[in-house]
């Protein structure tokens, strides 16, 4: 009996390890959040954070390994995301960045464990009925930069 709950204890302890490693981080959320949050009815915002990892991006002749760059329209809101993204954003694993999005904007999505996610468009609603914002989520191949840009373009209504 007692080696019964232990093992049922371990299995508890390694399901809450996997659902904790699927929750995004909180500052992001709250930047992203605050950044679509800011747009308003009939306004359109969006910035980009381009990643690259095994060299260095296509416009850019300095010896590099990896790099990163957000473009954000001199935008405050914008800004506060591209300076979270710079510090913290993965360049190996720009698709994490992407999948931690969407779950900060999409209230109950998450990702399995083993999630990998290659490329993808996604848009959600953010808000309400009757004020918020239709969000554009786009992860892919950077043709322009090299490496991978995550899009993120929030309509106000």
């Amino acid at each position: 009996m007692r080696r019964a709950i232990h093992v049922l204890v371990a299995v508890v302890g390694l399901s809450a390890n996997f659902t904790a490693n699927a929750a995004a981080p909180n500052e992001l959320c709250r930047v992203l959040r605050a950044f679509v949050e800011s747009v308003g009815p009939d306004e359109t915002r969006e910035f980009t954070f381009r990643t690259i990892w095994g060299a260095g991006f296509k416009d850019s002749n300095d010896p590099a390994f990896a790099g990163k760059r957000c473009v954000h329209g001199d935008y405050a809101p914008g800004v506060k995301v591209c300076e979270y993204l710079m510090q913290h954003g993965s360049m190996e694993f720009s698709e994490t960045t992407a999948e931690d999005t969407i779950t900060c904007l999409s209230n109950g999505t998450r990702f399995a464990p083993n999630f990998d996610l290659h490329t993808g468009s996604f848009t959600v609603r953010y808000g309400g009925d009757y004020r918020g914002a239709d969000v554009d989520i786009t992860f892919d191949e950077d043709a322009e930069a090299g490496g991978m840009a995550l899009k993120v373009t929030a309509r106000g209504f």
